[in-house]
């Protein structure tokens, strides 16, 4: 009968267990818990043993380098936790065996670079995370058989350029972390096969560049977080594929200027943040088209002219923000129309509005 074997400060295994290991019955299992905080040479043996092993958690046990052939019996492994060790390198044949691997966890090691066929016979691999490593180099066709991936973490490493090559292969992907990297432009081709993208981040980047046609086809996308970079400037077409997106994040970076019918096909954006740019004014008709609109965040910039219609008919309307948004000329737009003032009362603004501007 096949057992659930779960190492963490947990083993779940058969009733043969290492003799450097405790044993106890939890939930109907036998468990054995490794005391040692760098177990593996006193499981290594076990794990040889364990060919009907389905989840196996390594985390934090002060691993610097993953023994050859150490998962090669683990033939039915689903689900490998490998979090904060301190691992600095993986062979291309770590993970030759484990065929229906389908969770592989790696956050929080010192990789620096990932080489090509480390995750070639990982077809079935639904979820793959790399967080929190030093990864400063991505081998092109690193990611080239995962055609069944859905998410791909790839946030707080050191990446600079990512290859057009990189994700192609990568048609049922959802999700896309590669926030608090160093990455300078995103290109045309970059997601251009990855229609299944629903959550893409690319916030806290240095990204001063993305190409109008870098979003086109991602027609699923609802999550798109651009914030914490260095944009001064936005194609109008930049957004015109996205049209299931609903939040938006592009505060923290150095917009001058929204261009007039960048958002008119988002007709279901519900969160839009723009704070903390350098915006004097924005189109009056710029949000006509995102009557679901539930925030707007527009604090912190340089306002002088601002149109009281940017915020109208958005029944859902519950947060504006305009915090010290420089001086802005309410006898512009309307704001002291009565109808104005009775629609805005039903929203929680935090406005620092002045009659009048010297």
């Amino acid at each position: 009968m096949k057992i659930l074997l779960l190492i963490n400060l947990l083993i779940i295994a058969t009733s043969e267990c290492s003799v450097n290991a405790e044993c106890v019955i939890r939930n109907n299992e036998p468990i054995c818990e490794c005391k040692s905080q760098n177990c593996l040479e006193k499981i290594y043996d076990l794990l040889k043993k364990q060919s009907d092993l389905k989840e196996l958690n390594l985390m934090r046990k002060n691993i610097e380098e993953l023994p050859e052939g150490i998962f090669d019996n683990l033939r039915s492994l689903e689900k490998l936790d490998l979090l904060f060790n301190h691992l600095k390198k993986i062979s291309p044949t770590t993970f030759k065996n484990t065929e229906i691997l389908k969770t592989l966890d790696i956050t929080g090691n010192k990789l620096e670079s990932l080489e090509s066929g480390t995750f070639t016979t990982l077809t079935h691999l639904e979820n793959l995370r790399l967080m929190y490593n030093k990864i400063q180099t991505l081998d092109s066709d690193v990611f080239h058989t995962l055609e069944n991936l859905k998410q791909l973490l790839l946030g707080y490493n050191q990446l600079t350029t990512i290859d057009d090559e990189t994700f192609k292969n990568l048609f049922a992907v959802e999700e896309i972390g590669l926030e608090h990297n160093k990455i300078r432009e995103i290109s045309k081709d970059l997601f251009k096969n990855n229609k299944n993208l629903i959550n893409l981040y690319l916030d806290t980047n240095k990204i001063s560049s993305i190409d109008a046609d870098a979003f086109k086809g991602l027609h699923k996308l609802k999550k798109l977080r651009l914030h914490d970079n260095e944009l001064a400037s936005l194609d109008s077409n930049t957004f015109s594929s996205t049209k299931n997106l609903e939040v938006l994040a592009l505060n923290v970076n150095k917009l001058t200027n929204i261009p007039q019918g960048i958002f008119d096909n988002l007709e279901l954006l519900e969160k839009i943040y723009l704070y903390k740019n350098e915006l004097t004014t924005l189109p009056t008709d710029l949000f006509d088209n995102n009557s679901k609109l539930v925030i707007i965040n527009l604090g912190w910039n340089k306002f002088t002219k601002l149109s009281s219609r940017l915020f109208q008919n958005k029944p859902s309307l519950g947060y504006v923000g305009l915090s010290n948004s420089g001086c802005i000329d309410v006898s512009y737009g309307n704001w002291m129309d009565p109808k104005v003032l009775s629609a805005v009362e039903k929203v929680e603004l935090s406005i620092n509005i002045e009659r009048k501007c010297q």
